[in-house]
């Protein structure tokens, strides 16, 4: 029989100190990684929530500066000559084909 009741697995044990210290080390080993595991899913939500936080901080940014750029007098002159310059250059420029 391969797996032995856990009364005489608990007999090997006492009979053999190697065993004993052998299971006791594993089973201590199992309880860090799963703290370990337990710690890293933690910081792995902190993280995102801090990626959230900062997309949503710089769409608001984006937002601001956007509407912004409507309401800037000087910037609307600027685009409108830029427009006005690229009109006379298309018209000067000879006809393709």
């Amino acid at each position: 029989m391969i797996f032995k009741p856990v009364w005489r697995r608990q007999g090997m044990m006492k009979d053999n100190p190697a065993l004993a210290s052998y299971i006791t080390s594993a089973q201590k080993l199992h309880g860090r990684f799963l703290k370990l595991q337990g710690d890293l899913i933690e910081r792995r939500k902190q993280q995102q929530k801090q990626l959230v936080e900062t997309k949503s901080c710089l769409r608001s940014r984006l937002r601001l500066t956007s509407g912004d750029a409507g309401k800037d007098e000087g910037l609307k002159e600027l685009n409108h000559l830029l427009e006005m310059r690229r009109r006379e250059v298309n018209a000067s420029a000879p006809a393709a084909g």
